[in-house]
């Protein structure tokens, strides 16, 4: 189930729906797991079934593919938009150096252009500061 949740930035608090925390089972869950990246947040209750962890999985599997063929077009789109930046090892050097051998190897697979994902990342740092 897909929901999407609007926020006031200017509210301290956001409640997730009702209805998603009954259709997840949440609603009843006295104790629960949250991870939290910058940009994501997992909420999971701690003893998951056997079924219910197959479930995760395919859900990250389905959501990781999405968002690796989301990465791969953006590269590419700033390559034949911005022209080629010089090959950028794919190693732990540079813009990579936060990434691990698998997912670097699926980001080049899916056909991301490094040199166009580099720029992306610069100019995300360029905005940060």
């Amino acid at each position: 189930m897909y929901f999407k949740l609007y926020h006031d930035p200017q509210q301290k608090t956001l409640t997730i729906p009702r209805a998603a925390l009954q259709l997840s089972e949440l609603s009843t869950a006295e104790e629960m797991t949250l991870h939290a990246e910058r940009g994501c947040v997992l909420l999971a209750r701690n003893d998951l079934t056997a079924r219910e962890c197959l479930r995760v999985i395919d859900l990250l599997f389905t959501m990781g593919s999405a968002l690796t063929s989301q990465l791969a077009m953006a590269s590419q789109e700033v390559r034949e938009e911005h022209g080629a930046l010089p090959e950028l090892p794919a190693d732990k050097s540079g813009p990579f150096r936060s990434l691990n051998d698998r997912l670097l190897s699926l980001l080049l697979v899916a056909g991301t252009d490094l040199g166009g994902l580099s720029r992306l990342l610069m100019w995300e740092d360029e905005d940060e500061h």
